[in-house]
């Protein structure tokens, strides 16, 4: 017995020592990685004032990435004026503040809100939250493969979704080992459907021309959809080039079943029904 005790204890020493010397390699394999970056990415985390069960969730998924993030706080629906509703949004988004989805205009403008900062701040690489995404663990290292994929592919003007949302992922027959960066076009997403179906607004990436491109659209023409159609409608109309990370690295709470919406109304999705149909999406996009 007493031998038998000392071998466990020793697979367990040697185990965890394995797994000690596995997390220190990620670490500085992370840290190494981080030295080395000279781009300027800034992270935008679309929030609430006094939504501090979200601040705590948040917080807790971006408190070990290696980039620098801000809360976009103004803009909150309360604070949506007349003048704001008359300067930027037009026809979808008047009717949304009849029928009381002022707080998705709201989440729209905020989006345009940080859109806004990486022009004035010459922001290289913009990444946008919603404040109720799961990260996944990887998520550091997927992002500076894709920037780095796309910077050898000179890939410019870009909106890089990174998330699950609709569980709409990237063809299988597209697909090529080593890549994670994929470009969506038209007739991928233009459907009968008037708002242009592809993923939400809640995880994704965009360079400063993209981000110029998207306030022109918006200081010009003005913006008639919520955030998540708009930036498709933009794609759609050859203003910005939409992609997909595959695979992806987040997704949102209030999709996953994790969260509950914060809109009025709102219901909290069945976590298992979510992952169900997860699964099978998965299975079906890789057949295509």
């Amino acid at each position: 017995n007493r031998t038998e005790q000392n071998r466990t204890e020793q697979n367990r020493t040697e185990q965890n020592r394995t797994e000690q010397n596995r997390t220190e390699q990620n670490r500085t394999e992370q840290n190494r990685t981080e030295q080395n970056r000279t781009e300027l990415i800034n992270g935008y985390i679309i929030h609430v004032k006094n939504a501090y069960e979200r601040e705590k969730h948040i917080s807790g998924q971006i408190k070990n990435l290696p980039f620098n993030f801000e809360f976009v706080l103004d803009g909150d629906k309360d604070e949506i004026t007349p003048e704001i509703l008359d300067k930027y949004f037009k026809e979808g988004m008047f009717e949304l503040t009849w029928q009381g989805g002022i707080g998705a205009v709201s989440c729209t403008y905020k989006h345009f809100l940080a859109l806004r900062d990486m022009i004035k701040n010459n922001v290289e690489f913009g990444i946008v939250f919603e404040n109720d995404v799961f990260l996944d663990k990887n998520f550091a290292n997927a992002v500076y493969k894709a920037l780095d994929e796309i910077k050898e592919r000179k890939i410019s003007n870009f909106y890089l979704s990174l998330e699950d949302s609709f569980l709409i992922f990237v063809k299988g027959s597209v697909r090529k080992k080593g890549q994670t960066v994929y470009r969506v076009y038209e007739h991928e997403y233009r459907k009968s459907h008037p708002y242009l179906i592809s993923r939400a607004a809640g995880a994704y990436i965009v360079d400063l021309q993209a981000a110029k491109n998207i306030i022109n659209e918006v200081d010009t023409n003005k913006c008639s959809r919520v955030s998540d159609w708009f930036f498709t409608y933009c794609a759609s109309e050859k203003i910005i080039d939409l992609y997909y990370l595959h695979p992806t690295i987040a997704s949102q709470g209030t999709h996953n079943g994790m969260l509950k919406s914060m809109f009025p109304n709102g219901k909290r999705r069945g976590r298992i029904s979510y992952l169900l149909q997860k699964k099978y999406k998965q299975f079906l996009w890789r057949m295509r």
